[in-house]
């Protein structure tokens, strides 16, 4: 450091030739701005997307039960064209893993939000009860929640 800089002086200009300024920028951490569970995802010929059919409770006529077809759908946000790995993951009421894509890559646009979109096919439904439903980014919890699955016949919780 400079004897200038050393003395602390007000008028004090840096002297690059031995000290500097170190300036970090700061990443924002990936966050979950809202996640749906539906029936159908599409995008049309324009590239607009379409969720149909979104639920929180289904219900069977007996268990166990197979869900033909969902869709979790989630917006994120993070920095500009920032990547991450992203895993969702879906759980029985006794807490057993039911399903789960697997950590994989994703990567939010240029103005640093992006939609993601995980496809199950064929899901078993060992019983009736709150199934657990949690995103991750880089294997931490993004957002969790919850889907009921009922027997038919079963008032509505």
């Amino acid at each position: 450091m400079s004897r200038v800089a050393q003395e602390g002086s007000v008028n004090a200009a840096w002297d690059f030739k031995y000290s500097t300024r170190v300036c970090t920028m700061r990443r924002m951490k990936p966050r979950v701005l809202w996640s749906f569970v539906a029936d159908q995802f599409i995008v049309d010929q324009g590239g607009k997307f379409s969720v149909i059919g979104v639920w929180e409770t289904v219900s069977a006529p007996m268990f166990p039960a197979v869900h033909p077809q969902l869709f979790v759908v989630t917006g994120w946000q993070g920095d500009p064209h920032a990547n991450f790995l992203t895993e969702t993951r879906l759980w029985t009421p006794s807490g057993a893993l039911l399903t789960s894509t697997g950590p994989h890559p994703f990567q939010v646009s240029p103005v640093g939000k992006g939609i993601n979109v995980n496809q199950f096919v064929n899901v078993n439904l060992p019983q009736s009860g709150a199934y657990r439903l949690e995103v991750l980014a880089y294997g931490e919890i993004a957002y969790d929640s919850t889907i009921t699955v009922n027997q038919l016949g079963t008032p509505i919780a």
